[in-house]
C-alpha cells in the first residue's frame, strides 16, 4: 500500500497528465486484484485523489468539486475522527476553488464540523 501511495506523492507530469493518470489507474486496478487484503476504502481514496488531480489538470472543475464532495462523505461526521481525510478533502476543495478563480469562497477546512 505504501508503494501505491507514493504514486500520488510524486508530482504529476505537466506535459501529459491524462497518460499519467491512466497508468496510475491501471496500477491501482492491478493492486486491487493482487492484494485483496487492502481495504476497498483505501483503494477508493487513492482513486478519488487521482481523479481529482486529473480533473484539475484538465480544467474539469465541476468533476473536481464532485470528487471533493465524495472525499468529504468518506470521512466520519464525528468530531476528531478521520482528521487526515477531512484535511485532504478541505485542501482539495480549496485547490478546486482557486483553480476556478473563486478566491473569496476559499475557507479553511469546510469539511470540519464546528459544533
Amino acid at each position: 500500500m505504501y508503494a501505491c501511495s507514493q504514486v500520488l506523492i510524486f508530482p504529476m507530469p505537466h506535459n501529459n497528465p491524462t497518460h499519467f493518470c491512466t497508468e496510475a489507474f491501471a496500477a491501482l486496478k492491478l493492486v486491487e486484484e493482487k492484494f485483496c487484503s487492502i481495504s476497498k476504502s483505501r483503494i477508493l481514496l487513492l482513486k478519488l485523489q487521482l481523479l481529482h488531480e486529473r480533473a484539475l489538470h484538465l480544467g474539469h472543475l465541476k468533476l473536481a468539486q464532485q470528487v471533493c464532495d465524495e472525499l468529504g462523505v468518506l470521512a466520519s461526521s464525528v468530531t476528531g475522527v478521520d482528521m487526515e481525510l477531512k484535511t485532504e478533502a478541505s485542501l482539495r476543495h480549496a485547490r478546486t476553488l482557486l483553480a476556478a478563480n473563486q478566491f473569496g469562497q476559499v475557507q479553511y477546512f469546510p469539511f470540519y464540523k464546528t459544533s
